[in-house]
């Protein structure tokens, strides 16, 4: 398999149940022009040829409300959560919240809209599950690319992501 239009090479990892993936912290592309990922494969007894490609997904700037780059950020649970952001581009933007429900669970709260939307409001009601005890939240905006080859369903994903290992929860 080959891949084009990165700046560098990697390796696809493969794990049981979800495939082959690569994961970097970091970035494989530009900020400032992602431009276009493809795949392909030339086949063989096992696996078809196929070539996929994407546009990869520009990064997430957060517009709304005032989130740190650095730090712990503040969320409310007493009114509803909107996360506004400048991205517009194809695919999807996902916010997930992640926290202590209580002592005994791990709550996570996910909401994905369409990228052009420019804004998600996360339901107080979904937050008060994942208070009084801050996990994390990332943000992601992402673009898939399927096609269907024989009976093999190929598919190329690219995400941008923004990541805060911890969140306050806030009355």
């Amino acid at each position: 398999m080959s891949f084009s239009n990165l700046p560098e090479p990697f390796a696809l990892q493969y794990s049981f149940g979800s495939g082959y993936s690569y994961d970097i912290r970091g970035g494989l592309w530009s900020s400032t022009a992602p431009g276009t990922i493809s795949a392909a494969a030339t086949g063989s007894s096992d696996v078809p040829a196929f070539d996929l490609g994407l546009n990869a997904p520009s990064p997430i700037s957060v517009t709304v409300p005032a989130v740190p780059e650095t730090g712990t950020p503040a969320i409310p649970t007493s009114s509803d959560y909107t996360v506004t952001w400048l991205h517009g581009g194809e695919g999807t933007v996902e916010v997930y919240l992640q926290g202590y429900g209580d002592t005994t669970r791990t709550v996570g709260v996910s909401c994905v809209v369409q990228a052009s939307v420019g804004q998600v409001t996360i339901p107080a009601a979904m937050l008060a599950l994942v208070a009084p005890t801050g996990l994390g939240m990332v943000i992601t905006a992402q673009n898939v690319a399927e096609k269907q080859v024989q009976d093999w369903n190929m598919q190329l994903a690219a995400q941008s992501r923004r990541w805060w290992r911890t969140v306050t929860y806030v009355p």
